[in-house]
């Protein structure tokens, strides 16, 4: 009888481990965010933050925590399966892999030499390579396009540059987009 109670105060197999399944995500993600405030500092954290908000970044927990939990319910197959998922979706959305991808595509073309390059009437930036710093424009992740772009026109290889993007607003006071800025 004594077992028969017992067993009825059981809580299902899909209910179990879902405690520490939590507490490791949460201790994972906890971790993830006390490297970025450590190395990088409130911009650190900010990027940690951001990416575990985005939908990717929420898939990725997700299944951390399922395979955690899949684990501790003693689920074998089912948890190596979510557990593999969460290591492809890890290893495909890390940095490494992206630099890894982009020299593998950037290497079959050859940097340009602006002693050799020559001139064109026009070189056109394609927007996304700034971002609003808290005093002035900044180049963000993609701006070796605009650095680019600045290196050719202070060459002498242009006299005009044409821009696309949005406006950043902000900065001075000015709200005008970047082609309005460009003619200036």
């Amino acid at each position: 009888m004594a077992g028969t109670e017992q067993a009825a105060h059981r809580p299902p197999a899909q209910l179990a481990g879902i405690f520490p399944a939590g507490a490791v995500t949460m201790m994972w993600a906890g971790a993830w965010a006390a490297a970025g405030w450590a190395f990088h500092g409130k911009f650190g954290l900010e990027k940690v933050l951001t990416a575990l908000a985005m939908p990717v970044g929420i898939i990725w927990l997700a299944l951390m925590f399922l395979a955690v939990q899949a684990l501790f319910a003693r689920r074998w197959g089912w948890g190596i399966t979510v557990t593999l998922l969460w290591a492809i979706l890890w290893l495909a959305g890390a940095e490494p892999t992206a630099d890894w991808l982009t020299t593998k595509l950037e290497s079959q073309y050859p940097p340009v030499d602006l002693a050799r390059m020559a001139p064109v009437d026009v070189v056109v930036v394609l927007g996304g390579g700034t971002t609003e710093g808290p005093t002035r424009a900044q180049v963000g992740c993609s701006g070796d396009r605009v650095v680019m772009a600045a290196q050719i026109y202070h060459a002498g290889k242009t006299g005009t540059l044409a821009t696309t993007g949005e406006a950043t607003t902000g900065i001075g006071g000015n709200n005008r987009g970047p082609a309005a800025q460009t003619v200036e």
